[in-house]
């Protein structure tokens, strides 16, 4: 540029801009205000400015771009549910998993392995307390202990949970037992007729039947003691078990006259290790223990525990792992909302306590 077209330049500038104003580009301010300033560095720094901005669109782009393609790869010992594997990054290559699952997909697997291997040479039993409605919660527990592998040999259950142990002990999978839940209104199994209607229907006739070792848990009366029913007739024994008083009339069997299990073993671990049990499970539905529980107190604990009977107690100390869902109040309403809520409340109450189980294992074997 010669100098008379420079010194016109910076005439024009002096006359066209205040002193002090300044010229953006990207984060960069450079004052015009010098007479001096050519336009050809002007030029320059649009061309910067435009270029920076033609940056910024592209990364936008890139953010908000469809995701890239996708592989389904197979899915591995102990993983919940397909992985999806991206073309993407490396600080972006991770699987794509519900939040749910990503918690528990790399320790199901161990957990397993090493569960296998602790109770391998075990004897695992199941009991299951009475809670009434409560009790459809036990096909959540079985529901977890199903995706650990864990099969109990012995099952033992009072009143509503001897009507879930007696579908387990017969081979059923939850997902069986869900839908036969699923296809009764529950209150009608209060009336006895119809409870041994439904298990005529859902269970075999007899206990030779069943493909795993059951027992109901009875009360004979008037005495209260306990009996276990292991033989005979399987419908009768489920309505022994579930026979509420005040409510049913007692079921006479054996020549004893008797009634819900629950007044002599509300949660029969004990019989459950008479069976030959080495290692039981608990799952505890009853109400009063469950409402404790919810606002922090334990059974167990000092100040509340003189106020629970003596066997629940034995119970309580006889279990290796107690498992105790906290239902939600929809979960006792006789719709398919209500019955999925109360199987989620049992199946998480199971994977929290056996996680805790397992690392607590882990610690003391480390």
């Amino acid at each position: 540029m010669a100098s008379g077209e420079w010194g016109e330049n910076s005439e024009w500038l002096v006359a066209n801009s205040a002193p002090g104003d300044a010229w953006r580009a990207g984060e960069l301010l450079l004052p015009l205000a010098s007479p001096a300033f050519p336009f050809t560095t002007r030029y320059s720094l649009l061309a910067t400015r435009y270029s920076l901005l033609a940056t910024r669109y592209s990364l936008l782009a890139t953010r908000y771009s469809p995701p890239p393609l996708a592989i389904h790869l197979p899915t591995g010992l102990g993983q919940v549910g397909p992985g999806r594997y991206t073309f993407s990054p490396p600080w972006q290559r991770r699987p794509i998993l519900p939040f749910s699952h990503r918690c528990r997909t790399r320790t199901v697997g161990v957990q397993q392995r090493h569960m296998a291997n602790m109770l391998a040479s075990a004897k695992l039993g199941l009991a299951l307390s009475g809670g009434g409605p409560r009790g459809l919660a036990h096909i959540g527990v079985i529901k977890a202990l199903e995706s650990y592998g864990l099969q109990p040999h012995f099952i033992v259950g009072t009143s509503a949970g001897s009507i879930v142990g007696a579908m387990l002990a017969a081979g059923m999978k939850w997902r069986e037992m869900r839908a036969i839940a699923a296809s009764i209104f529950w209150p009608e199994l209060f009336d006895g007729h119809n409870l041994e209607r439904f298990c005529k229907q859902h269970l075999p006739a007899t206990f030779a039947e069943l493909q795993y070792p059951f027992a109901a848990i009875a009360s004979e009366w008037p005495s209260r003691q306990l009996v276990v029913l292991q033989e005979g007739n399987l419908p009768s024994a489920i309505s022994a078990s579930c026979a509420l008083p005040g409510v049913r009339r007692p079921v006479l069997r054996d020549g004893l006259s008797l009634l819900d299990g629950g007044i002599a073993c509300p949660l029969p671990t004990l019989p459950t290790r008479a069976m030959g049990a080495t290692w039981v499970i608990a799952s505890d539905v009853l109400g009063i223990s469950s409402l404790l529980r919810a606002v922090g107190v334990e059974p167990m604990a000092v100040t509340v525990r003189r106020f629970f009977p003596s066997h629940y107690r034995q119970a309580l100390e006889a279990a290796d792992i107690l498992i105790s869902p906290s239902i939600p109040l929809v979960g006792l309403l006789p719709t398919d909302s209500g019955l999925d809520a109360i199987i989620a409340a049992g199946e998480a109450a199971t994977h929290a306590v056996l996680a805790r189980w397992f690392h607590a294992q882990l610690q003391q074997t480390a």
